[in-house]
């Protein structure tokens, strides 16, 4: 069975991949703890993936290869989208922020500016900007 199915669009199969990379993230340092675990289900909960494909995912993180960014705007955009997600539903928990500076040094950034990148980002989608702005802001 595979992860998505050829007909499913490609703003679910961008989810999809953020999701994959998460986990292929934090299994990549080892097993999933209970509270990664508990994360990784909130997001995806968050970026509405189907039950059967997280699952599959949990298995085998690996099975799904996520487009590596080309360059810093792509790595942006990707934080960008998972921001997007996240804060559909206007918060995002102290455990979650952590995952995502991890999600942004996955991306190559160093732990510094992941933190940096990540709090100005927190800090911007309370005002909820555009990407352009989200840009110019954030390469700041």
């Amino acid at each position: 069975m595979e992860i998505v199915s050829f007909f499913d669009s490609k703003e679910y199969k961008n989810k999809v991949g953020h999701l994959a990379a998460i986990v292929k993230m934090i299994t990549d340092n080892g097993s999933v703890n209970p509270e990664e675990g508990k994360i990784i289900k909130r997001f995806s909960e968050k970026l509405g993936i189907r039950p059967e494909d997280y699952i599959l995912i949990l298995a085998n993180p690996k099975k799904f290869v996520p487009l590596t960014p080309k360059n810093e705007e792509e790595k942006l955009e990707r934080i960008y989208k998972l921001f997007s997600l996240v804060y559909k539903y206007h918060y995002m928990n102290a455990h979650e922020q952590k995952l995502m500076i991890g999600y942004a040094t996955w991306l190559g950034y160093s732990n510094e500016i992941a933190k940096k990148i990540v709090d100005n980002s927190t800090r911007l989608f309370m005002g909820r900007l555009h990407f352009r702005e989200y840009i110019k802001l954030v390469k700041k």
